[in-house]
């Protein structure tokens, strides 16, 4: 479903809310782990988070986007921090 989400050019879903932070709470640790599938995976959940976030325009959706994006910075990936920039740039 993750792919899937990721490969859609549709404003995405509210569902993609739970799904990320699904994944998050299941393979958090896992996905620090670059040997492991769900390092890749966790990529696209920040790319999917910051989307969604931006695409947004209701209160609950955003923080939990907002949460969730605080909380892959806290694991340090380096990844969300280049979605983040890029989405700023392209709102500049």
């Amino acid at each position: 479903m993750i792919i899937a989400l990721h490969e859609t050019v549709a404003v995405l879903p509210e569902i993609t809310c739970s799904v990320c932070e699904k994944f998050l709470d299941e393979f958090g640790e896992e996905s620090q782990d670059i040997q492991t599938e769900a390092a890749g995976l966790a990529v696209m959940i920040g790319e999917l988070v910051v989307r969604l976030y931006s695409q947004c325009d209701e209160p609950k959706t955003q923080k939990r986007c907002l949460d969730m994006i605080d909380r892959l910075e806290a694991q340090g990936r380096a990844d969300i921090e280049k979605v983040l920039a890029t989405l700023k740039h392209s709102h500049a």
